[in-house]
């Protein structure tokens, strides 16, 4: 029947007693943070950042008490804030997951108990949706489309360039590059949940590199994640170049404070989110264009080399402004180390990066 909860895997008695594990050995502060995962949703996806945590800040880490869905006898009396850790969007994965976030949510909210990234608002970061609420600020976004299954070439008359078969709202899922002089035809289709068209803007530099930039929001703290540049029109990690002259651009860039800050911070309000990573281009006249936002975005320190040692900074400052983000909200003091590591150009910043173990 509608509203009866699922029968307890072996899998969610697992993960709860591993829940309680941590929390009594971490989880001893009188303000608590409550972090909700849901058992089919990537529960250990931040993982590492609690590791971070532990090595770096205990006494911060003492205040975060893990969940999983449904928890309708999880004890609020303690707890200054909510973090819903869920892939966005939850209904394009599990409504019924989705209906149990709601569900503590409101009662969350009837106490009083703000809340990060209500997963209500995590569609908002679906990419049709992003696309025209930062156009709607006049921030550059492709054109995106719906696509019929039925007549797919039907986008041809509105988008008649080079375009994208793209997953309107799955991040990390493939894109398929549909030449101008090319049908949208429905075998292209194939595979994709919900298919969106969306326009190609080159934006190959005078190497004729595309290079994918991404920035993190958490609150109004902006954090230079990473530069990747490919010769491939689909920029991702494994196609990303590795010359010494692109390692040493990527490192100038994610050393300093991402100079499109202030248009990300207006971004990120248009999304009503209050943490989300905005991949981004740049035009030939110097323009941002914005690729995507990603509500739930992966951080995490890469394989330890000397050459990519400049990596971890963006790590350590990202996980940094995530603690003071719940912090901040739950209406508890950063520390100035916190404070420091979250904020570009600080004196202190680099014997606080110094001091920092990577997990």
């Amino acid at each position: 029947m509608a509203g009866e909860a699922a029968p307890t895997t072996d899998r969610q008695r697992q993960l709860r007693r591993f829940d309680t594990i941590r929390n009594r050995l971490w989880c001893r502060a009188d303000e608590r943070v409550l972090v909700v995962r849901h058992p089919d949703g990537e529960p250990g996806f931040h993982d590492q950042f609690l590791r971070w945590l532990e090595r770096n800040f205990p006494a911060l880490r003492a205040h975060l008490e893990l969940a999983l869905l449904p928890c309708p006898d999880v004890d609020l009396a303690r707890v200054r804030l909510l973090v819903p850790w869920l892939q966005d969007p939850v209904e394009a994965w599990s409504p019924a997951a989705l209906d149990q976030a709601r569900l503590l949510v409101d009662r969350c909210r009837a106490r009083g108990i703000p809340v990060v990234n209500d997963p209500a608002r995590l569609a908002n970061a679906g990419k049709r949706e992003t696309a025209e609420r930062l156009a709607a600020i006049g921030i550059r976004t492709p054109r995106t489309l719906p696509v019929d299954p039925d007549r797919p070439d039907a986008v041809r008359a509105a988008l008649p360039g080079a375009l994208l078969v793209r997953e309107g709202r799955k991040h990390g899922a493939p894109s398929l590059l549909v030449a101008p002089d090319e049908a949208v035809a429905a075998v292209a289709l194939r595979g994709f949940a919900e298919p969106i068209a969306v326009e190609f803007v080159d934006t190959r530099g005078p190497d004729r590199l595309i290079r994918k930039y991404r920035c993190l929001l958490a609150g109004d703290h902006a954090v230079a994640v990473h530069l990747l540049a490919s010769r491939q029109w689909e920029v991702r990690g494994p196609s990303k170049l590795t010359t010494p002259e692109l390692l040493a651009e990527e490192a100038a860039h994610v050393a300093t404070d991402d100079g499109n800050a202030a248009l990300f911070r207006a971004a990120r309000r248009a999304l009503d989110l209050d943490l989300v990573a905005f991949d981004y281009g740049y035009l030939p006249d110097g323009r941002v264009v914005v690729w995507e936002a990603n509500a739930y975005p992966l951080i995490r320190f890469g394989p330890s080399a000397p050459h990519l040692a400049y990596r971890d900074a963006p790590v350590h400052r990202s996980f940094a402004a995530m603690i003071g983000l719940y912090l901040d909200r739950a209406g508890l003091p950063v520390p100035r180390a916190v404070d420091v590591l979250r904020t570009y150009g600080a004196a202190e910043t680099a014997v606080e990066l110094a001091r920092l173990v990577v997990p």
